[in-house]
């Protein structure tokens, strides 16, 4: 592989975290324990179900009082929720753009009418109003014309999510108009995401407001250079979905290769990292241990919201066979994997 990408020349166009108008977030769930004095943590073989509702609503009114929006249990999304909630909303995709009524006012519609439960906290707009908020925000001419050359950004913030959508594409070529609703549900993924389950929000309270030693920024910043050597074309060739035809796509012959590079790719950016003082985790196990957690999180996020590129097999005009674009989710499924080695190997010596 290519050498590793420095920190201050990644941009993540269609990233699952917040752009320069909100806070990148992570998704550990717990608060910081010195906050919650007298919590009697969880025992997996003898606690009973009232007691375990009993702490969450006991979470739940901690957070409050932070500002920090907490979900019950049995209100909390599960992963398969979000993306058959995904699925559903993109039958209605297709017929808004069939009518050719397609805006950021239907499809805010047809999202609260599938999910009520997001109505003012996940907020459709287009790029015409992410040019202006940007602006408003004090960024240059520059950096706003680097944004803009995406299709989808999503901005996350405690009290909403925004997505930012450009509906010019609607009127483009067929692949233009297939790329525009396959970013539309992946950002659409990362934002029920953020708003149907604890952990970022948990995470924003963790790390911008009680400031407790996580570096969740820097975390973020590290994904996302770490990922980008390894991103594959959003092809719409068509394919097996394969391990030996996404490490072809990789160069690589083998998934312990494949991991050995990942090991490799990591150290650089922990070793530029640690060399600007940006990364200050030291020998803390337990620190190490939510970073791997949380890049594995990550993983997993952009694993589910890339499931959208089944979208492109449209282009082909063939809806029983993948693209290659659908080999993506296969290489961050090898994050996982490989993040969590990572997280239990630390554990073991804490």
């Amino acid at each position: 592989m290519a050498g590793v990408k420095p920190l201050t020349k990644i941009y993540e166009k269609t990233s699952s975290v917040a752009k320069p108008l909100a806070k990148k977030l992570g998704r550990q769930t717990l608060p910081v324990k010195s906050e919650l004095k007298g919590l009697v943590p969880l025992e997996k073989d003898t606690i009973t179900l009232n007691r375990f509702n009993s702490q969450s609503e006991r979470l739940k009114d901690f957070y409050n009082s932070k500002g920090i929006p907490y979900l019950l249990p049995h209100e909390e999304w599960s992963d398969k929720k979000i993306l058959d909630t995904i699925k559903l909303l993109g039958k209605d995709l297709d017929k808004l753009a069939e009518l050719k009524t397609l805006n950021k006012e239907t499809l805010q519609e047809a999202l609260e009418k599938l999910v009520p439960e997001v109505k003012g906290t996940v907020i459709i707009k287009d790029f015409a109003d992410f040019k202006k908020d940007l602006t408003a925000a004090g960024m240059n001419k520059e950096s706003i014309e680097h944004w803009l050359e995406s299709n989808a950004i999503i901005a996350k913030k405690i009290d909403k999510t925004t997505v930012y959508l450009k509906f010019e594409k609607l009127n483009g070529d067929k692949f233009e108009q297939v790329s525009f609703k396959k970013s539309v549900e992946h950002e659409l993924e990362h934002a029920l995401e953020s708003r149907q389950k604890n952990t970022e929000m948990t995470d924003l309270y963790k790390n911008n407001i009680h400031k407790c030693h996580n570096q969740s920024q820097i975390f973020n910043m590290t994904f996302g250079v770490f990922e980008n050597n390894y991103l594959l074309p959003f092809e719409t060739a068509k394919t097996e979905l394969t391990q030996e035809n996404m490490l072809k796509q990789l160069g690589f012959n083998s998934i312990e290769k494949l991991h050995n590079d990942f090991e490799k790719t990591l150290n650089n950016i922990i070793k530029e990292t640690k060399s600007t003082g940006s990364l200050n985790i030291g020998s803390d196990k337990k620190s190490w241990k939510q970073f791997y957690t949380y890049l594995k999180e990550k993983a997993i996020s952009e694993k589910n919201a890339y499931q959208a590129n089944t979208r492109l097999r449209e282009v082909n005009g063939d809806l029983d066979t993948p693209t290659e674009s659908e080999l993506i989710p296969l290489v961050y499924g090898e994050m996982e994997k490989f993040f969590n080695k990572k997280r239990v190997q630390v554990n073991k010596q804490i």
